[in-house]
């Protein structure tokens, strides 16, 4: 009876470290999509240099594009606040930078490191619209739409890019096949994704949050 029992004990024993044994392993390493994309740049650990976004829009754009131009840098500052973590003091918001001029005058035109230096900023994100598409499609607030743009990161003094490391822009094509709400859902979910595109590679993200299914680019896996 004695070795009978003394044998339950052990069996169980020995279940129960294989089951922590599991969970410990589960911990110490996570699911696919519960592991991180690290930052290309830490935007957050240089963030008390300020930073300043500019938005622009290739030539041949129109009129059209100057709103959506201010919404996506807006978007941008409020990501790198929520998700990279940038203390708010250290954003150069657009209503700051209205001085300069305004959306619909010659500022966009202006060097985005001029821009940055006037305002104090020792690191300008800089993102150029250069090509934006919204149209309606079959009924009534059917509308389909896309936005591509380029952007970099620059350190005003040198005037070097500092992300992407390479110094070429980082090229994000966004697109929305089908929006049955409106325009301007459909270009406020365009907005949306692109600041998302842009922000995720400035600090650490987990690759569940990483991609975006407005984008019309395929990644690798993780």
């Amino acid at each position: 009876m004695v070795n009978r029992l003394l044998v339950v004990l052990v069996l169980l024993l020995l279940l129960i470290c294989g089951i922590g044994c599991d969970l410990a392993g589960l911990v110490v390493n996570p699911g696919p999509y519960d592991r991180k994309v690290p930052a290309e740049f830490d935007i957050k650990d240089n963030a008390d240099r300020k930073i300043v976004v500019v938005a622009d829009q290739a030539a041949g754009l129109g009129g059209t594009v100057v709103p959506v131009r201010k919404k996506l840098a807006e978007g941008v500052e409020t990501l790198l606040i929520e998700r990279a973590g940038v203390k708010k003091k250290y954003i150069v918001s657009q209503k700051d930078m209205e001085f300069l001029g305004s959306y619909g005058s010659d500022f966009h035109k202006s060097s985005p490191v001029n821009v940055a230096s006037q305002l104090g900023a020792g690191l300008v994100l800089y993102v150029k619209i250069v090509n934006y598409n919204l149209y309606p499609s079959g009924p009534k607030d059917y509308y389909v739409g896309s936005l591509i743009s380029r952007s970099v990161l620059i350190d005003s003094q040198s005037g070097e890019v500092v992300w992407p490391v390479d110094g070429e822009p980082k090229l994000l094509r966004m697109a929305i096949d089908l929006e049955t709400r409106g325009r301007e859902q459909t270009q406020a979910k365009l907005i949306a994704a692109t600041a998302h595109g842009i922000v995720r590679y400035l600090y650490d993200i987990r690759v569940r949050y990483f991609k975006t299914s407005a984008e019309q680019v395929q990644y690798d896996s993780f």
